[in-house]
């Protein structure tokens, strides 16, 4: 008789737990156990369309039923489960974010679960990125942000492989999705997201998009002179000449050997008719980089429009000494000849040296140009 008692007080025990939990959530936990994960997400899948009508209809009366969300929320968090360990971290995380807006009695351990893996991908993708596998890093990438989609760390390292592999539209969904969460979670600015993400947004013609960010980059690190030359050189496109100047004054007192910032200075006094001010810049420029034929053209155009003709010979001689089919120079030179032939006071020697120097260069740009 015993026997049949404690069988019978089994038999009580396996109905409390099927009508407390479904005999479909019984079973597919049953597979779980068993390792049988497809068997499992079969029967978990009808326990969890049962439980999600039983949470729809108590709501559509304005209840709760409590014992349908907890069991609903554990269905998806074990689903989620299943999912890991079928390497799907795609399903998995999202019955991980379905359990977890059910209620928080498994966010610790899906926290847990989520760092772990993310960390695992996160390393892997280092090294690959570190060596330029950048298809390779992106894929590890990919998949930590997949595994979680909070952690802006992996936004940002997937968003750098975008860049490098020359999918600006992605990186920039990444860099605003990580500016976003940074903002949510109260995170401090990051400058090199932004400065990245005004970068694209520059090459991609969203300058106003840029402008912003550059500015907002500058505000979090005022000694930046990338940003500094950046900011400069958008002002300057843009007509706000002020600006410009002070931007670029600025960085050169931070950096006063940066030829590029010279040359955008000397371009702003050319554009602003400073010619003077011009000729100091381009000639700093060639003291930083004596071979800098680009520099030396646009100093003799800022002579040229001084009416230094004179002072511009000596350079156009040196270009040609770099680059001895520059056409431009050449014509520069005949014209640079013929006015100091033109001048009074020279002896007749010195008029008819310049005058065959104006025709060896017209002939040479004859040449050249095929006139």
């Amino acid at each position: 008789m015993r026997y049949f008692a404690v069988s019978a007080a089994v038999v009580m025990m396996l109905i409390s737990l099927a009508s407390a939990k479904s005999v479909e959530l019984t079973s597919a936990q049953i597979y779980f156990s068993q390792g049988d994960y497809h068997k499992a997400l079969e029967f978990y899948k009808t326990a969890v369309t049962d439980l999600e009508n039983e949470v729809a209809e108590a709501k559509a009366l304005g209840k709760r039923d409590k014992k349908a969300e907890k069991n609903l929320s554990q269905a998806y968090f074990e689903m989620g489960q299943c999912y890991q360990k079928l390497y799907d971290y795609k399903l998995m995380s999202e019955y991980f974010d379905k359990s977890m807006g059910v209620n928080d009695k498994y966010v610790n351990k899906i926290l847990d679960a989520r760092e772990d893996l993310w960390i695992k991908f996160y390393n892997d993708g280092v090294p690959l990125f570190n060596n330029e596998d950048y298809q390779g890093a992106f894929e590890k990438f990919n998949t930590a942000v997949i595994i979680d989609p909070y952690n802006v760390a992996g936004l940002k390292q997937r968003a750098l492989c975008y860049v490098r592999l020359g999918e600006y539209e992605n990186a920039i969904k990444d860099l605003e999705r990580f500016m976003l969460l940074e903002k949510e979670y109260e995170l401090e600015k990051d400058l090199s997201v932004r400065v990245t993400l005004a970068n694209i947004y520059f090459m991609t013609d969203r300058n106003d998009d840029a402008m912003k960010l550059y500015e907002e980059a500058l505000a979090i690190d005022p000694e930046n002179i990338a940003v500094i030359t950046k900011l400069g050189t958008m002002y300057q496109q843009k007509g706000e000449i002020e600006k410009a100047m002070k931007m670029y004054e600025s960085a050169l007192q931070k950096n006063p050997k940066n030829s590029d910032l010279w040359f955008n200075m000397g371009i702003l006094y050319f554009n602003m008719e400073n010619f003077d001010k011009a000729v100091e810049s381009f000639n700093k420029v060639i003291e930083l980089n004596p071979g800098d034929v680009e520099s030396m053209m646009n100093l003799v155009n800022s002579l040229w429009k001084a009416e230094l003709y004179t002072q511009a010979i000596p350079y156009l001689e040196q270009v040609l000494q770099l680059d001895p089919e520059n056409v431009d120079a050449w014509s520069f030179l005949n014209v640079a000849y013929v006015k100091e032939s033109q001048k009074e006071g020279i002896d007749d020697a010195t008029r008819k040296e310049y005058i065959e120097k104006a025709q060896k260069a017209f002939d040479k740009y004859k040449e050249l140009s095929g006139k």
